[in-house]
């Protein structure tokens, strides 16, 4: 076999790459004639960039209409360094976080333009400015339960900045809404018996080297106890047969403290067909005619529904039980139980053209019978 050439060949108006096979030409792009224009527009100097995120903005045409991509790259330092934001990048703006471009009393913004051959850039006009983010806060996975007695509760976090990098330890401190300051660090550890029975709002603030402050909070169930009300009902307890029933089915939590990992099971009656059911939190599914259900957490006084819909087939009584349950102690599991029961009778019978031709037949001969035994006979006076 021949081996394959490539050949470019180039003038002052242009340039072609041509791809040749056993002396044979079997392909070639031709640069386009016209080399693109782009300027930028937004930020182009003397702005002040702030906020959760900003759009970066700039203009290019091209005579030829070649398809144009662009690479687009940002500085802190006044053109010294550069951080690459995008990278054949399709459109004449690009939206951002704020917090990725990192604060800036010097920054410039350099954009480039290629049509696959010409490629030309522009970079903002004066510098602009990008204000000091605050920092990003995550909490990781030991928060969100039930804890009790001599249970340890972990408190793992972590703040990101971008001028700062990591948050420093000493400067990472976490509270709760009943307690107060319970310590700093990226780690923690608290026995559960240290802190006030109920729900504790757990919050881990980070402070960057500007003072600014970011945060995050999860809830945490300390010694609780809960009383979860289960309800069932429906639009309608009459039905006719082949007929969609909807349940609602609301669970409510009457305190005094909040309860994590609330569940539902509903028995959905014998016979029928489910079709959907849709929460207002958390998520559900069905399988062998139980739908099982979780809500994840509910607070003291908070409640949440679901709407459950099947298909009644067959004529009958319906019954539907559901069942619910949290993590917390219940202090009164007579109420985690509902029932609902539904009444699906078969359709009306509507009597077809002969049967009411029958019917209307009879009532004229019962009619015209009764007409001639009250008639006066001949002859009799009146």
């Amino acid at each position: 076999m021949g081996n394959f050439q490539i050949f470019v060949e180039a003038n002052a108006a242009i340039a072609e790459v041509r791809v040749v096979y056993q002396g044979g030409t079997i392909g070639s792009v031709s640069a386009s004639q016209n080399t693109p224009t782009v300027q930028v527009t937004f930020p182009n100097g003397g702005e002040t960039i702030s906020g959760a995120s900003t759009t970066l903005t700039w203009t290019a045409n091209d005579a030829d209409g070649d398809p144009l991509t662009f690479d687009v790259q940002y500085s802190r330092d006044g053109g010294g360094t550069w951080t690459t934001l995008a990278v054949d990048w399709p459109a004449t703006s690009l939206p951002i976080a704020t917090n990725l471009l990192g604060s800036s009393s010097d920054g410039v913004l350099w954009v480039m333009v290629t049509d696959g051959f010409n490629a030309v850039q522009d970079d903002s006009d004066a510098p602009f400015t990008v204000a000091n983010s605050r920092p990003e806060v995550a909490i990781s996975a030991g928060l969100g339960g039930v804890f009790a007695d001599t249970q340890l509760v972990f408190l793992d976090g972590l703040a990101l900045d971008p001028e700062d990098g990591r948050i420093a330890s000493t400067s990472l401190v976490w509270t709760s809404n009943r307690d107060g300051v319970l310590g700093s660090g990226e780690h923690l550890e608290v026995v559960a018996n240290t802190l006030s029975n109920g729900d504790h709002l757990v919050t881990l603030t980070a402070t960057d080297g500007s003072a600014l402050t970011g945060s995050a909070s999860e809830w945490v169930f300390i010694n609780p106890t809960s009383d979860l009300e289960a309800a069932l009902t429906v639009a309608k307890t009459q039905l006719a047969t082949s007929t969609d029933l909807t349940y609602t089915l609301t669970v409510t939590n009457n305190g005094p403290n909040g309860t994590s990992r609330v569940t539902a099971s509903s028995t959905l009656p014998s016979g029928v067909t489910f079709l959907s059911a849709v929460p207002n939190q958390g998520w559900c599914a069905e399988l062998g005619g139980q739908v099982s259900c979780e809500f994840g957490t509910l607070l003291n006084g908070s409640s949440t529904s679901v709407t459950i819909v099947v298909d009644a087939p067959t004529p009958g009584t319906l019954t539907s039980t559901v069942v619910v349950t949290g993590d917390a102690p219940d202090s009164d599991e007579s109420s985690n139980t509902a029932t609902a029961q539904v009444n699906v009778a078969p359709p009306a019978v509507i009597p077809s053209a002969s049967v009411w031709g029958l019917i209307v037949l009879t009532g004229l001969l019962a009619a015209a019978f009764l007409w001639l035994t009250r008639r006066p006979a001949a002859g009799d006076g009146v």
